[in-house]
């Protein structure tokens, strides 16, 4: 993806407030400084200053994207384009990030789209920004069309009152080889230890068979794990 912040001025907007920009310059440098607390401060008393500085709130967008304050970020981007929507479009794109990591898809769609018209990107660039737009999308598509549920439980032959986890189902699905992971009591102590081993399993029709221990080069009581 193109590099989640990147703050650069916006274009063709008003001169801020003086003391608006004093304040932003100190954020600025905090920013730089890899000081985020002292930066958000200044970027809250900057916006409090002047409402429509856009270049506060792409900066606040970066700051929170960074600080991981996902909601918070895409309402300081959302800001900044409704102020201008058209002097920064990168703000597009990170907004349409945003929008995908919190499964807001249909905005995103339409944000990464704003951000392909508006930017013309090219090369990398152009390819990565087409991929969201592609991801948003189909993951609108997607939960809007969800497939039918056709899960249901293993025969009690499989599950046991332990832990199975799959290791291969064949491509006709009617072989299946798992791990069964139990306890065993071992030493003097009779201490409790894991223990894993590798069953495998055949289905006819829609039962599977009883599972049976699958015989390996090295002695039968090792401690299996998983097979790949």
């Amino acid at each position: 993806m193109l590099a989640a912040t990147s703050f650069v001025r916006a274009q063709n907007t008003t001169e801020p407030d003086k003391r608006a920009q004093e304040l932003f310059e100190k954020a600025l440098s905090a920013y730089r400084s890899e000081n985020p607390a002292e930066a958000k401060k200044f970027l809250l008393k900057s916006i409090d200053r002047d409402r429509t500085f856009v270049d506060a709130y792409l900066l606040l967008g970066d700051l929170q994207t960074e600080m991981k304050q996902i909601p918070e970020a895409e309402k300081a981007y959302r800001q900044s384009l409704k102020i201008d929507s058209t002097g920064h479009p990168r703000a597009w794109y990170l907004l349409a990030g945003l929008q995908y990591q919190q499964g807001e898809y249909a905005g995103g769609a339409v944000s990464a789209s704003r951000f392909i018209n508006l930017a013309h990107p090219t090369g990398k660039q152009k390819q990565e920004a087409e991929h969201l737009l592609e991801s948003c999308r189909f993951s609108a598509w997607a939960v809007a069309h969800p497939a039918p549920d056709s899960l249901h439980p293993l025969d009690d032959s499989i599950n046991s009152p332990g832990s199975e986890y799959v290791n291969f189902v064949n491509e006709a699905n009617n072989q299946m080889i798992f791990t069964r992971k139990g306890t065993e009591n071992v030493g003097t102590s009779q201490r409790p230890v894991y223990k894993e081993q590798v069953f495998v399993s055949e289905r006819r029709g829609r039962h599977w068979s009883s599972p049976k221990k699958m015989s390996f080069p090295w002695p039968d009581n090792a401690n299996m794990g998983a097979v790949s």
